[in-house]
């Protein structure tokens, strides 16, 4: 008898410490910090890029590897069909596809870029319903009405769509959830396909979702909040943890809009604000922080997995401005950071490489889980505009990041002791010497050349 109340407590405390330690191993904001992501029970900083938007459709183990080796663990995948040769979630029949009837090739890649992605413990951020796909390129989407064999103007609000700018043109495939259109027979469709979806991505740890890739201003929330709901709902059903978020294709991540995800922790578990890849110089550094003000009541990692500036310039900045975001978010405690595809950003280029390596090599050396950066750079008594930004973390070790070089003074009274200054050349992924200075005053900091550097001065000492 003694025997089996033992086993019995032995399989309860089994369950209770051993199927919890599994669920912590998940991708998940950090039990100390929010802030920032968790991963197999450890903090993690995420830093990647990648080469194309749907990784799971391309030679995925090639550039895992890619990322990997340059140190990286983060990658954005978007569930669309775009490139020649791409497969598509249905099964074609002749000249339509039939929607009752899954591909086996398509699901199939998923499941094995996620597989590979797990095996490398690289985050993948999955963006469920690809907005462009909807948009620019509904007249060769599986789910036009004139592409498949069971939707029809007739029984679905679905119809002829052009992008015209128009707000008042839109695409009731975004509104067929029932606060909205209640399409019902479209929304029937689309519950197999994110069922589809979920029954290959819950098997792995490594997967947050957002709902939609970039969706534009003139649709409602209703959406995004009922898919958000709706994979909770599934996840709670198989008894897995999920992160969710929606990205938003608005600038203005303070505007108004934003509040529809700010103000629900309980539907997106985790913050995007790619879009604020449009700003530029100081405008960039200041959304960042006013973004981490609005969810500092119910903290949440920071996420930014379209870093845009591409070779070809134009509305993306360039590539200057890729680097001085990517460096930007990591100092103002963004928790994930990825350069955009080409040719909007750098991809995983070899210049986004060392970037990525020497993002990796800071934080060996630094604290990012308790850093806290100088929101107003009062620390920083003498600095040109968008010329350098500071964090500081528990350790009382600083970091400061310099866009392009310089001098600046820093207010060193509050920080006593002796201090180790080393230099990040951010170009070529490594220090550059060291020497010690005296804390308690005022220093002068003078990088050792133009381009790109961060300073670290990590504390030795105490008086």
């Amino acid at each position: 008898m003694m025997r089996v109340i033992f086993y019995f407590l032995f399989l309860v405390f089994s369950v209770t410490v051993f199927g919890q330690n599994h669920v912590n191993e998940r991708i998940q904001p950090y039990s100390k910090n929010p802030s920032f992501w968790q991963y197999k029970n450890e903090p993690l900083l995420l830093v990647g890029g990648s080469s194309i938007d749907n990784l799971f459709q391309s030679n995925a183990r090639h550039e895992l590897d890619l990322i990997a080796s340059a140190g990286g663990n983060y990658v954005q995948n978007t569930m669309n069909s775009l490139g020649e040769g791409d497969e598509r979630p249905f099964w074609r029949s002749g000249e339509r596809f039939n929607l009752e009837k899954f591909n086996k090739e398509y699901w199939s890649s998923l499941d094995m870029f996620l597989k590979h992605a797990s095996e490398r413990k690289i985050i993948v951020q999955l963006e469920i319903w690809p907005f462009k796909d909807f948009t620019l390129f509904w007249d060769i989407n599986p789910w036009n009405p004139i592409n498949n064999n069971v939707l029809t103007e007739e029984n679905t609000m679905l119809g002829a769509y052009s992008l015209t700018g128009n707000e008042e043109n839109r695409n009731n495939f975004f509104l067929s959830v029932p606060k909205l259109n209640n399409d019902s027979l479209l929304l029937h469709y689309q519950h197999k396909y994110v069922d589809e979806l979920l029954s290959v991505s819950f098997k792995y740890d490594n997967v947050i979702y957002s709902v939609t890739d970039k969706i534009s201003p003139q649709y409602s929330i209703e959406w995004g909040w009922y898919w958000a709901g709706y994979i909770h709902s599934k996840a709670k059903e198989e008894g897995v943890q999920v992160e969710i978020t929606e990205v938003l294709g608005y600038e203005d991540v303070l505007g108004n809009q934003y509040n529809v995800v700010f103000n629900h922790p309980e539907l997106f578990t985790f913050i995007d604000i790619s879009q604020n890849s449009l700003a530029l110089n100081e405008q960039h550094w200041e959304n960042l922080m006013g973004t981490k003000r609005l969810v500092f009541k119910e903290l949440r990692p920071v996420n930014n997995v379209n870093i845009y500036g591409g070779q070809s310039g134009g509305w993306t900045g360039g590539p200057s401005h890729s680097i001085e975001r990517f460096w930007r978010n990591l100092v103002g405690g963004a928790a994930a950071c990825s350069f955009d595809a080409e040719p909007n950003g750098l991809g995983l280029s070899e210049r986004a490489q060392k970037h990525i390596k020497s993002a990796c090599l800071l934080a060996k050396e630094y604290d990012f889980f308790t850093s806290k950066p100088d929101e107003n750079s009062a620390l920083i008594l003498e600095r040109e505009y968008d010329e350098s930004y500071l964090a500081r973390n528990d350790n009382q070790d600083v970091i400061v990041y310099f866009t392009d070089g310089g001098q600046i003074v820093l207010d060193f009274t509050d920080f006593e002791g002796s201090y180790s200054l080393k230099w990040l050349n951010l170009e070529g992924a490594n220090w550059f010497g060291e020497n010690t200075i005296e804390g308690g005053g005022i220093i002068e900091l003078t990088s050792p050349y133009a381009g790109g550097w961060v300073a670290l001065l990590t504390r030795i000492s105490t008086k």
